[in-house]
């Protein structure tokens, strides 16, 4: 799918999503969902958009409501409004006292000291977080200033090493703090926060301490412990550990007599089989739900492992079933939910629709980190399309190692690009705008660098390893891939655009052909 038809279709279901969150207005929620849709307005630089659906959830909530005024606040900061981020922020401080529960009181200083980075302090944010006297609230905190970091998030101080040091900081608090009530959902809570800075290896091994605790947790705690954590284990493409939890959970959850214990992990299960590639078996688990608030939610998580997979059009005929199988309380909350997450995914490049392999694919360029499989897959494709293949790292360098001319090595390319057919795999991105003005379909392998890394180890010796390149590897994601997203935005505008972030989807790819 191109970078236009992503942005079309990213813009529908924000309005879609915007318009089923103005009719809730009974509901309490409401305005906050229509800060979720603010949020998306943001993302697609809509500032008009934006702008005028935060105008809208300030209008629909009450103005005793700490939480509203944080989102509010959270909203505005979205669409530069800072003046409003304050007004709204200082009456957040004001209200919150006033807030018996102890969890919702939790929640309200922790949105408080995100909105405080984004007025440009990080240290009085720092700060607040650590005052905080419940070390539950102080790892929540901390983890919710590094996600500031995000690129979904608006503008804020906290820069990606910032991030780094204060999940860091976190998950050791939460290793000093044995009495934690819940320390698997601790766990994944820095697992999420961990992957969303690209750093897949240190969250595989929170994920595996958190498998380590399961045994320990109590009969109401294991069925969700469990799932809980096959969910994990299958958004980091460790496939069969996410499948031996998630067989380990089914007889817990079937034994489970509390509907909110045995609703919430099938949630969790419906999303490790879905990202796991076990698409029947979480279509069926999803149909045996009887809870329908959790039905909802297992629904959202389907849609949005599809999407994530880059089956747009099927996320979407799932979404449309809500109104056919929730209340009308809750169907149109449900459906807000899941456009957005597949607005995230529409905005996050990722693989085409499948539908988009019929197209004919005649000039391809295969990007990606070294070890990430391109000259696998362009050997691949060559075998089922019947294209000529060139690996350019051939090219670049003779028998000794001594790589070719900067201006010799660029007319080879023109030479190569000027053809009709072909395939041509490898980095190079001085030379990309070569390949990708003439490209038709350009393939990242956007894989984690320990993917990467195992790539490599497996050449044994075919390659010219050495430090400064292994180093390139385990940097590629935060140093090379925006320059080279960058450049394909430029150059290869009207070219198919697939980014595969996990061998799986590179072979559902493959099997579509």
């Amino acid at each position: 799918m191109t970078a236009s038809r992503r942005l079309a279709r990213a813009r529908a279901l924000t309005d879609r999503a915007e318009q089923l969150a103005r009719s809730l207005d009974a509901s309490p929620w409401g305005p906050r969902y229509l800060v979720a849709v603010t949020c998306a307005w943001t993302r697609l630089g809509d500032l008009e958009r934006a702008t005028a659906t935060a105008t809208a959830a300030g209008a629909r909530a009450g103005a005793n409501d700490p939480l509203h005024h944080l989102a509010m606040a959270n909203a505005y900061a979205r669409v530069g409004a800072l003046d409003r981020v304050r007004r709204h922020m200082r009456r957040a401080r004001k209200l919150i006292p006033t807030i018996e529960h102890a969890s919702l009181a939790m929640i309200a200083q922790v949105e408080l000291a995100t909105i405080i980075t984004f007025l440009g302090h990080l240290g009085p944010a720092e700060e607040l977080a650590r005052s905080l006297p419940d070390p539950l609230a102080r790892i929540r905190a901390l983890l919710s200033l590094a996600q500031c970091a995000q690129l979904d998030q608006p503008p804020s101080v906290v820069e990606p090493h910032d991030a780094a040091r204060l999940t860091d900081e976190a998950a050791q608090l939460t290793r000093d703090t044995p009495s934690l009530e819940d320390p698997v959902t601790v766990r994944m809570l820095i697992g999420y926060t961990l992957l969303g800075q690209d750093r897949v290896a240190d969250a595989l091994e929170v994920a595996e301490e958190a498998a380590l605790l399961l045994p320990d947790l109590s009969a109401d705690q294991q069925p969700d412990g469990y799932a809980h954590v096959a969910a994990m284990f299958s958004h980091l493409d460790a496939t069969e550990r996410a499948m031996e939890l998630a067989g380990r959970a089914e007889p817990l959850i079937a034994a489970a007599t509390n509907d909110n214990i045995r609703g919430s992990a099938q949630r969790f299960l419906v999303a490790a089989y879905a990202r796991t590639g076990a698409q029947n078996r979480a279509r069926h688990l999803l149909s045996s739900m009887d809870d329908r608030f959790w039905r909802r939610h297992a629904m959202v998580e389907l849609a949005a492992a599809l999407a994530d997979d880059g089956d747009f059009r099927l996320a979407e005929r799932i979404v449309s079933t809500f109104s056919h199988t929730d209340p009308p309380s809750l169907a149109p909350s449900g459906q807000v939910d899941a456009y957005l997450r597949i607005v995230d995914s529409l905005l996050s490049p990722g693989p085409a629709e499948h539908e988009d392999t019929s197209t004919p694919m005649q000039r391809i360029a295969i990007l990606g980190c070294g070890g990430a499989g391109k000259s696998h897959l362009a050997r691949q494709l060559a075998d089922r399309l019947g294209l000529p293949v060139t690996h350019l790292d051939d090219r670049y360098y003779d028998d000794d190692w001594n790589p070719a001319p900067a201006g010799e090595f660029a007319a080879t390319q023109r030479d190569l690009v000027a053809a009709d057919w072909w395939i041509i795999d490898g980095n190079y991105a001085s030379t990309l705008p070569i390949r990708l003005t003439r490209a038709d379909t350009v393939i990242l392998l956007d894989l984690p660098a320990h993917t990467c890394l195992w790539g490599i180890a497996r050449r044994r010796g075919r390659h010219r390893i050495t430090l400064p390149f292994l180093r390139y590897v385990i940097r590629y994601r935060r140093t090379m891939r925006p320059r080279v997203e960058a450049l394909i935005a430029e150059h290869g505008r009207d070219a198919r655009y697939l980014r595969f972030t996990s061998h799986r989807q590179v072979n559902r790819f493959l099997a579509a052909l």
